[in-house]
Formats: structure tokens, C-alpha cells, sequence
């Protein structure tokens, strides 16, 4: 990872387990959340090139 884009789930070590924690998601939120991400990095892709 390149450190960007976190937001408030902060990154590693956020727990006190120190590891990444427990992530539900159903398979639709999932895919909503990918499409979102590839949506905005295109588009700052395209932005700056």
C-alpha cells in the first residue's frame, strides 16, 4: 500500500490486536466498494495524465 486513501479505517495496527481487524462485507458491498475505488483512481488517473 501506498499509504493514501485510508480514511477514518486508519491502516495497520488500528486495533488492539494489532493486525487488521474483522471486515464484514457482504459480496455486493464489496463490489460496490471496488468499483467506487477504480472509479476515483481512474478518474484521478485521467486528471493527471
Amino acid at each position: 500500500m501506498n499509504g493514501r486513501g485510508r480514511g477514518r479505517r486508519g491502516g495497520h495496527g488500528g486495533g488492539r490486536s494489532g493486525g487488521r481487524g474483522h471486515i464484514a462485507m457482504t459480496q455486493a458491498e464489496l463490489t460496490d466498494l471496488i468499483n467506487t475505488r477504480v472509479a476515483e483512481a481512474l478518474t484521478a488517473y485521467q486528471a493527471g495524465a
